[in-house]
């Protein structure tokens, strides 16, 4: 996105929905955060956050940028609009151009098992048995992306037992289903699905490489059977990119999802 007048265009769009904060929130007479945001607010940064996704539309997830454009103008409409406020959101896009984090992709597969320990690579995908050593390299990423959170050390090795005990029940004895991206957690769990799935039917109709297990259908773990598969999202580099740090369910009791580490259980 090196289109200056195309970073004028969105910087002005912006300005223009900081304003309507201001007034919005002047003319229920609160101070902006006690102001409650009415839909149209809503709508408009929903507007300008999917407008931005368009330039990097599997890096970010339209949830990830709407909540980082309604923080930045949250914290921009405090103060009044003039050049600072265009600066401020053009290196915003600048922020968004350099992301550059790295997601590793992991989810055990059923109805395939490989002949041998060494992975077998389908373009960006690998497939390869879950051994101690990948176990252990799970593991290493686990904690290395619950290092850059907000926990604190004593709650850092408690999550991590717990993700240790879930990997070990999860992925061991398993084929492991890998795949790097670049892109936030959430958008990085979307492509790695959509690809994913189109792998899946390959090995499903192929014989050279795998070995078949009777009726059992090529999928994701807990397809169709159960209705809900296991994704792990790990960081494979750290940057400044964050996502706001909340526990929610998912697998387990507990799911990180903070831009770092993204563990999460969905319906088929």
């Amino acid at each position: 996105m090196s289109d200056e007048r195309t970073h004028a265009r969105l910087a002005n769009n912006f300005c223009g929905l900081v304003r309507t904060l201001q007034s919005s929130a002047a003319g229920e007479g609160m101070s902006l955060h006690e102001f409650i945001w009415p839909r149209s607010i809503d709508a408009e940064i929903a507007r300008l956050a999917d407008t931005i996704r368009e330039f990097w539309p599997e890096r970010f997830s339209s949830s990830n940028l709407q909540e980082r454009v309604r923080r930045l103008a949250l914290e921009l409409a405090a103060e009044p609009i003039d050049e600072k406020t265009f600066a401020r959101f053009l290196a915003f896009l600048a922020e968004l151009n350099a992301f550059a984090e790295r997601k590793l992709c992991v989810v055990p597969v059923e109805g395939v098992a490989l002949v041998s320990d060494d992975p077998i690579a389908f373009g960006p995908f690998v497939l390869r048995r879950a051994t101690r050593t990948e176990l252990e390299r799970i593991h290493t990423l686990t904690a290395e992306a619950l290092s850059r959170t907000l926990h604190t050390p004593e709650e850092q090795v408690d999550i991590a037992s717990r993700f240790r005990r879930q990997a070990e029940e999860s992925l061991a004895n398993s084929v492991l289903l890998e795949f790097e991206v670049t892109g936030d957690a959430e958008q990085a769990h979307i492509v790695f699905m959509e690809k994913a799935g189109i792998l899946m039917d390959l090995l499903q109709m192929s014989t050279k490489i795998a070995e078949f297990c009777g009726s059992a259908r090529v999928g994701l773990r807990g397809h169709p059977h159960s209705g809900s598969y296991s994704a792990w999202i790990l960081p494979l580099n750290s940057g400044d990119w964050s996502q706001r740090n909340q526990r929610t369910g998912g697998i387990g009791d507990l799911s990180l999802h903070d831009g770092n580490l993204f563990l999460m259980r969905r319906a088929a």
